[in-house]
Order: structure tokens, then C-alpha cells, then sequence
């Protein structure tokens, strides 16, 4: 499974990515910014190897340089949608996010007093 991560925190994406491993995912992508992630998501396209998951935070800079937006993953979430692309998104995020938009498949709630591994875990498990 191709997986992109939108993180543009180190330390939380290693964590992530720990995770998808546990999962037996090893085609892993990163981006730290919105403008970065839109551009990668094009590009999978474009090669005809599209993501098969995207795991995004929700506030993370739109371009190098930039501060955090903290509507950047709905934004990113809005985008993917906007290219009729079906591909499951799981927001893992430090605050609450039950979007209910399309293609969302579930919300994790990063935080150390969760077991949002597990979350993590079963969400992914549950993509077909």
C-alpha cells in the first residue's frame, strides 16, 4: 500500500510511520506542507500510481516557510475531493476532528493519554 503522511512534526511522523509499519506498509511518502502534499498527490496521479491512504494532521504550514494553518487539512481533505479521487484519509490530529466529509475514514486523536496507536491500527486494518 502507497501511503501518504502530511506531518510536519518529526517526531510525530516517525510515530506514524512506526505504526504503518506494524501494518506491513513500507511504500511511505511525507510532506510537511499543503502546497507540498498538493504537488505529490498530483504527481502520484499523474504517474498513474495514486496514494491508496493519505494520513493527514490538520494544521501544518500551506507552503515552505510559512506558519501553521490550522485549516490546512481540510483544506488538503477539500482538494482530494475536488480531484474526484478516492482515497481513504485518516486525520491524526492533537485536537478532535469528526469530519464528515468525503473520503474520510476515521479521526485519531494523537495524544499520550490515548491508545491512538491502536486507532490507527484499526482504521488502516479496515481498508480493503
Amino acid at each position: 500500500m502507497k501511503v501518504l503522511i502530511v506531518e510536519d512534526t518529526v517526531f510525530k511522523y516517525v510515530k506514524i510511520k512506526q505504526v504503518l509499519e506494524e501494518c506491513k506498509i513500507s511504500m511511505v511518502f511525507r510532506e510537511k506542507t499543503l502546497e507540498d502534499a498538493k504537488k505529490k498527490i498530483e504527481q502520484s496521479c499523474k504517474e498513474n500510481e495514486p496514494f491508496e491512504l493519505i494520513v493527514t494532521d490538520m494544521c501544518f504550514p500551506d507552503s515552505q516557510g510559512k506558519s501553521e494553518l490550522s485549516e490546512a487539512g481540510v483544506l488538503l481533505i477539500d482538494f482530494v475531493n475536488s480531484l474526484k479521487l478516492h482515497i481513504p484519509i485518516i486525520i491524526c490530529s492533537s485536537g478532535r476532528f469528526p469530519l464528515d466529509k468525503e473520503n474520510v475514514l476515521g479521526s485519531v486523536f494523537y495524544s499520550d493519554k490515548t491508545d491512538w496507536q491502536e486507532e490507527l491500527k484499526k482504521l488502516v486494518c479496515s481498508i480493503p
